[in-house]
Formats: C-alpha cells, sequence, structure tokens
C-alpha cells in the first residue's frame, strides 16, 4: 500500500465518511432524485448576473460562454453600449 501522506489521509477519510452518508440507491427511503435542472434558467442567471455587474468583462464572459444563445445578442448590445460610452 502506498504511504499517504496527511492530506491524503484526511481526504480519504473524508470521502469514507460522505460515502456512509450517501443512500444506496436513488429510490431509497421513498425518495426520487430530483430532476436536471433546466439548462435555460441556468443561462438566464448568468445573463442577470451579467446585467448586474454591467462590466465589459462580464458580459465578454456571458458571449463566450453562450455564444448560441439568442441573450448573445442583446449581451452584445449592452457590451457595445458599455465600450460605446467608455470612449
Amino acid at each position: 500500500m502506498a504511504k499517504l501522506g496527511m492530506i491524503g489521509r484526511i481526504n480519504a477519510a473524508a470521502l469514507l465518511v460522505i460515502a456512509a452518508c450517501l443512500p444506496l440507491s436513488a429510490q431509497e427511503d421513498g425518495m426520487t432524485m430530483p430532476l436536471p435542472r433546466d439548462p435555460e434558467i441556468a443561462v438566464r442567471e448568468e445573463f442577470r448576473m451579467a446585467e448586474r455587474s454591467n462590466t465589459p468583462e462580464g458580459w465578454q464572459r456571458f458571449i463566450s460562454r453562450h455564444a448560441g444563445h439568442a441573450l448573445a445578442d442583446a449581451a452584445k448590445t449592452r457590451l457595445k453600449a458599455l465600450q460605446s460610452g467608455a470612449n
């Protein structure tokens, strides 16, 4: 067995504790796993974050992450407005 450093032992112990707390199946105790999150909601939340920050970096980040999304055009418009106002 390979020697584990202090951090390795702590990480291994933490994983064992976490694993012991997890149910054995998604159906255990009559509960089911929640449905995956709607990706559209996540994109809209990121757009609102860019709106709140209202910085060129925030808009550029949104555009680079969601270039194909319909909100990317609105983000580009807002980025251009910020850039033209800064000049």
